[in-house]
This record gives C-alpha cells, sequence and structure tokens, in this order.
C-alpha cells in the first residue's frame, strides 16, 4: 500500500513539475504553491546567498530532489528554476513530460513553444553519485 501511495505521490510531483515550472514568482508564491502540490511545509525551506543572487530550496522527497528558486539580489520574483534529483525514473518521467511541445535550441536548450520557457537536461557526478537537472529560465546562459 506505502508503494503504491508513492508511486501516486511520484507520479503527480511529475506531471505538476513538467507542466508548470515557477518562474517568475515571489517567495511567498512558491511557498504557497508547492504547500498546495507537493505538502512541502513552510518551515521547510532554506536560502543561501551567493554573488548577485539568492536562492529559495527545499526538499521533495517523493522525487528524491530538491528544488531550487533563484532570485537576483534585490529582486522579487525568480528567474530560474532548478530540478536536482538522484532518482533516475523521476528524472526521465520529468523529461519525458517536459519536453513535448519544446524545440532543441542550437546551445543545447529546448524551447518550449506555448510558454516560452527554456529548458536545459543536465546529468553530473558529484561525489561518486548521479545528479540528474532540470532548468527552467526565460533565458538561456552558457552551462559549464
Amino acid at each position: 500500500m506505502k508503494a503504491i501511495i508513492t508511486s501516486l505521490m511520484m507520479f503527480f510531483s511529475v506531471i505538476a513539475f513538467a507542466q508548470k515550472p515557477m518562474v517568475g514568482f515571489t517567495p511567498i508564491e512558491i511557498k504557497q504553491r508547492n504547500y498546495l502540490e507537493f505538502s512541502t511545509l513552510y518551515e521547510s525551506w532554506n536560502v543561501d546567498e551567493g554573488d548577485g543572487f539568492y536562492m529559495l530550496y527545499t526538499e521533495i522527497p517523493n522525487i528524491d530532489g530538491y528544488v531550487y528558486y533563484y532570485f537576483a539580489t534585490g529582486a522579487e520574483l525568480n528567474y530560474l528554476s532548478a530540478l536536482i534529483m538522484y532518482n533516475l525514473e523521476s528524472y526521465k518521467n520529468i523529461k519525458s513530460k517536459t519536453i513535448k511541445g519544446c524545440v532543441r535550441q542550437s546551445n543545447g536548450w529546448y524551447k518550449h513553444t506555448s510558454s516560452g520557457l527554456y529548458i536545459y537536461f543536465q546529468t553530473t557526478v558529484k561525489d561518486g553519485k548521479t545528479l540528474y537537472s532540470i532548468l527552467y529560465t526565460y533565458e538561456t546562459f552558457d552551462i559549464k
């Protein structure tokens, strides 16, 4: 029974992430929507700062990963959202649903034809673990 519930939760998370990535939202809107769709608690969010940006992130256990929302320092709306996960099946499911309606660009990004979002899929190995990433933004940049 627990396996069925976990599978259903993963399925609904996959659909929500693939169809409604959050770019151009405030931290409060992000927390509210994630609470409604993925049951993330307001207390489960973390903030980290970098050079010229800060990110709001939380764990999404049913995809064995994290979701990150990047904001320019002082900005109210995020400019990038990223899913980072360890589960290959979750990654494949989200990627297959996300890539529908996209056109591959010459720089490796995909552009969603109706929303205008750019999407980037990446697999990396860090500390012996394979990480699967999906980035969503309205402006592309070079991936290193």
